[in-house]
């Protein structure tokens, strides 16, 4: 076995010890936007959180991209875990891939490990191998409620994509840039390099990102995604009620986007 493979195996026997039973129907949503989220999707979905069960094609979703049928070069991601809960961020995106949990326990214990000293090791295999590992402190309850609510997502964003995408540009407030998305994927791909080439200068501390490229970038990370997964998206700016941020139809395979021209960022 070559040796990184070896670390990486000696890593994950760190986070992979005997855990309680799980229970996948004693889940609490903790927020609003949570509650809100499931129970759009369930309605819009005819399908009830309560009846999802464990399946290998989800809980691959935190390891690879395979279960979207994309490559992970295509949309700057090495799992299908973007907007699934906590599991959404960069460094919990490489982290699975490099320790590949096959259980929604090791996901657990995963969250459960305090990364705050990692920043003195090189990699987060060495950190795991050489650290003496020391965990939040959190109940068992609320690592479980987060778990187990991406994983639902994660259901959801498999079987239901439009359903899924839908629901979230309806929720959260994403900065959509219809210039770039109407031109299609390699358009949003290139804009994505350009806003992180931006952010880089030539000097040895870099520029952080302007409030609004992150906010434009976290936008197209999630089309970037949507149009890699050969969905397609248009974003039109007309006079809506003043109500609506943005009204999103279905159509076909087609998400199609309404932005309140008086309320465009």
């Amino acid at each position: 076995m070559p040796k990184i493979r070896q670390k990486i195996s000696r890593a994950k026997e760190r986070v992979t010890f005997i855990t309680k039973k799980y229970n996948l129907k004693s889940f609490s949503l903790t927020t609003k936007d949570q509650l809100e989220i499931i129970t759009k999707l369930e309605r819009l979905t005819n399908t009830k959180v309560r009846d999802i069960l464990v399946d290998k094609k989800i809980l691959s979703l935190f390891r690879n991209t395979c279960a979207l049928n994309v490559k992970s070069s295509k949309i700057f991601r090495n799992t299908g875990t973007l907007r699934l809960g906590i599991f959404d961020t960069y460094d919990l995106d490489v982290l699975l891939s490099k320790l590949q949990p096959t259980s929604l326990e090791e996901l657990k214990n995963i969250l459960k490990i305090d990364f705050s000293n990692s920043f003195k090791y090189t990699s987060v295999i060495d950190f795991l191998l050489n650290e003496d590992i020391k965990y939040l402190d959190c109940s068992d309850k609320s690592l479980w409620d987060n778990v187990l609510y991406a994983y639902y997502l994660g259901y959801y964003k498999c079987y239901y994509p439009l359903e899924f995408y839908k629901v979230f540009f309806e929720i959260e407030e994403y900065y959509l840039n219809d210039k770039v998305i109407n031109k299609g994927y390699e358009a949003v791909k290139s804009r994505i390099l350009e806003l992180n080439d931006v952010a880089i200068e030539t000097e040895i501390i870099p520029r952080k990102k302007s409030i609004n490229e992150i906010a434009e970038e976290e936008g197209l990370e999630i089309v970037l995604e949507i149009l890699a997964r050969n969905i397609n998206i248009e974003i039109q700016t007309k006079e809506i009620p003043e109500y609506c941020q943005v009204i999103i139809k279905r159509k076909e395979n087609k998400l199609l986007i309404i932005i309140n021209e008086e309320k465009e960022v």
